[in-house]
């Protein structure tokens, strides 16, 4: 009123503030943690240009992605899993197996003091009682070796024992 309405004017500052510091300003103001907010920014593409259409095209693509990469992780994971299942399987059999052809070996063995077998008959059973033990052997490896892969698509290292009940 002291200087009319046609001698005063009004001054305004415009700033422009890019989406990620948006989000940031956001985010702060919503009361979320600084790490939220930079969780946040590094969804937004960096360039400027981008269209809404863009962005959800490139959502659809990632969420393809992100399917395809889950569904292989699980497929791995399963897989590795059945590998250790079946290599539990296969060292149980082995390690019976060894078991009875020891018996067998040992019960062979005192035969062949008494000479109540032929040499030739206890060469074969004692070269199936050496292979006995090596395929037991193998099946520990190979059981030692599941369980490496099977940590390795768990991502885990190898002092986390995960048992494999087979019952």
């Amino acid at each position: 009123q002291r200087y009319g309405d046609e001698n005063v004017a009004q001054i305004a500052t415009f700033g422009t503030l890019k989406a990620k510091q948006v989000a940031k300003d956001v985010a702060r103001a919503l009361g979320r943690s600084f790490a939220d907010g930079n969780q946040l920014t590094k969804l937004i593409p960096a360039d400027p240009k981008m269209t809404i259409k863009q962005a959800q095209e490139n959502i659809k693509s990632a969420s393809a992605e992100l399917e395809k990469t889950t569904g292989e992780t699980l497929q791995a994971i399963r897989t590795a899993f059945y590998g250790v299942v079946k290599a539990e399987y296969n060292l149980q059999y082995q390690s019976d197996l060894l078991t009875e052809v020891s018996a067998m070996y040992k019960r062979l063995k005192e035969e062949k003091a008494q000479k109540l077998i032929a040499e030739v008959d206890f060469l074969n059973a004692e070269s199936q009682y050496y292979q006995a033990i090596f395929q037991a052997d193998s099946s520990r490896n190979d059981l030692l070796s599941a369980d490496l892969i099977f940590h390795q698509a768990l991502n885990l290292d190898g002092e986390h024992k995960l048992p494999a009940d087979l019952k």
